[in-house]
């Protein structure tokens, strides 16, 4: 909302907000993860690794830098950890989802 009264911008119903904000998220995370796929072999693994762990730890420390509060329970250390590990899971799963439907192929003797 505050974004909105910076841009000049007519405030839009809540919900309408909701669904922007939803869309652009998906949309967002969408790129995020099949940038892990891209590439061969295995560096697919090492991308999902640093790029799941910078999610997860950028979803802990981003909030109160941008004016959006602490995340909920973020003070017990075992919610931290499980935040980091959601991130990271999404992002091995991307991994083994790209490993899947691109299986290294056996190169034919000639």
């Amino acid at each position: 909302k505050q974004s909105l009264d910076a841009a000049g911008q007519d405030n839009q119903p809540r919900a309408d907000r909701y669904r922007w904000a939803l869309a652009g998220d998906i949309v967002a995370n969408t790129i995020y993860y099949a940038s892990i796929a891209r590439g061969a072999g295995r560096a697919k693994w090492g991308r999902a690794l640093v790029l799941g762990t910078a999610a997860g730890v950028g979803a802990l420390a981003l909030p109160p830098l941008i004016g959006l509060g602490r995340p909920p329970n973020s003070q017990f250390v075992s919610t931290r950890a499980m935040t980091v590990a959601l991130y990271l899971t999404g992002a091995l799963a991307s991994a083994a989802a790209a490993s899947y439907m691109n299986p290294r192929r056996p190169v034919a003797a000639a």
